[in-house]
This record gives structure tokens, C-alpha cells and sequence, in this order.
């Protein structure tokens, strides 16, 4: 049952798995979150919270930070304690975990403009995302054709 939790988390194609932890009656999972998903993550959240609060579920919410070859990271850390399978069939029955997409441009300190163009779940049941990123010294349409109508032309 503790993998239909886990499955119901991932399938949503906003987080992947980092780690999982289980003792009898909890369920414990920390997630990295897929790039271009905060805004449909914090939603989703926000409606577990509701859902657990509704139905007076034992649910910790928390962002946990870590070090990553020395830089400071976060994941998404969810546990959950009490019988697995009616947490599993409360949640299921009121939460949407159909694959979020989203398309947002972000900028970042150290990096060009990203552009995510979608994201969800694969076929193979793996999170994807497709991005984007203009290339800064390029100043035509690469896929235009030329002026004698064939064919694209590069930056001259």
C-alpha cells in the first residue's frame, strides 16, 4: 500500500523521489521537485493539506534543506502516520494527481532565460521536463528561410 502512496506523489510528474522511509503505520518520503512545477506543487499541497484536515489525517508538510556537493538544497518531505490504506483511499478519492504541465520562463543569477515547455509523466511512468533557452548570439530566425526562399540561414 505504501507504494500506491508513493505512486499517487509521483504520478503527478511535479516531484521524483529522493528517499523513502517506512515503519509500521508511517510512511515517510523525500522529493526533489521537477523544474517548473512550484506553482502546481503548492497547489497540490495546499489541497492535501485541506484533505487531511477534512478528514483528520496525521500529515507532515515540510521543505528539507540538505548539502549537495557543498551547495544548499531543498527537497519536499512528506510523512504520513495511521492505517496506509485508508490514508491511500481518502487521498485518492479527493486529490487530482493527473500530470500537471505548466509553461513559465524564469530567470536565473548565473544563467540565460529558461523556458519550460512542458512536463508530466512518460509513458515509461518517469517525470520529464522539456526546456528551452535562446541562444544569446544568435539574432535571426534560424528557421526562416533564406532569400532565395530555400532552406534556413544562420546569424551572420
Amino acid at each position: 500500500m505504501k507504494n500506491d502512496l508513493l505512486d499517487m506523489f509521483t504520478n503527478t510528474g511535479m516531484v521524483t523521489l529522493f528517499k523513502k522511509f517506512a515503519k509500521k503505520g508511517s510512511a515517510s518520503y523525500l522529493f526533489r521537485q521537477v523544474p517548473g512545477q512550484e506553482t502546481n506543487w503548492l497547489k497540490f499541497i495546499e489541497k492535501l493539506l485541506h484533505v487531511a484536515e477534512d478528514n483528520s489525517l496525521d500529515i507532515h508538510i515540510c521543505r528539507k534543506y540538505l548539502l549537495k556537493d557543498g551547495k544548499m538544497v531543498f527537497g519536499w518531505h512528506i510523512g504520513l502516520n495511521g492505517k496506509m490504506e485508508e490514508i491511500f483511499e481518502i487521498l485518492q478519492s479527493n486529490i487530482d494527481t493527473k500530470p500537471a504541465t505548466t509553461v513559465k520562463t524564469s530567470t536565473t543569477t548565473n544563467g540565460p532565460m529558461l523556458k519550460t515547455i512542458s512536463s508530466g509523466v512518460g509513458s515509461d511512468g518517469r517525470p520529464y521536463s522539456v526546456e528551452e533557452m535562446p541562444l544569446p548570439h544568435v539574432t535571426k530566425d534560424l528557421n526562416a528561410p533564406n532569400a532565395k526562399g530555400r532552406g534556413a540561414t544562420g546569424a551572420k
